[in-house]
């Protein structure tokens, strides 16, 4: 299904490399824009990543014993394996950097269910 937009705040020049990329290429920049947007929010391609986030909040779960001690600390699990423990936030961002997804967090207490929510915040 197709719908007519209007977007503001775009940038001229980026709209104008846009457009004259999309003409090079023969697409319409209705259709650039739409492949722009699914790549951006990750559709359908989200599959892999979600896969990540699900394998690491389970080894949390069936972990928690091995992660209790690290209380006060953050860790950094990934690929659903316990990559780090870390004295503060900034060096455990800092190496979780290096994966493509990853949990990062400080050790309080046992986990308890929450909806993930993925802001534009993050760096990819």
């Amino acid at each position: 299904m197709k719908k007519t937009i209007l977007v503001r705040g775009v940038e001229v020049e980026a709209y104008r490399r846009a457009k004259a990329a999309a003409a090079l290429k023969g697409v319409s920049i209705g259709t650039a824009v739409s492949q722009a947007l699914r790549e951006w929010a990750g559709a359908p391609d989200a599959a892999p990543t979600d896969a990540e986030v699900r394998a690491d909040r389970d080894f949390v779960k069936r972990n928690w014993a091995k992660l209790e001690p690290h209380k006060g600390r953050t860790v950094v699990v990934q690929g659903g394996k316990l990559r780090g423990v870390f004295d503060d936030l900034d060096a455990a961002t800092e190496f979780s950097s290096r994966f493509e997804v990853a949990l990062v967090f400080t050790v309080k207490g046992p986990p308890v269910e929450r909806e993930l929510e993925i802001g534009a915040e993050m760096a990819v």
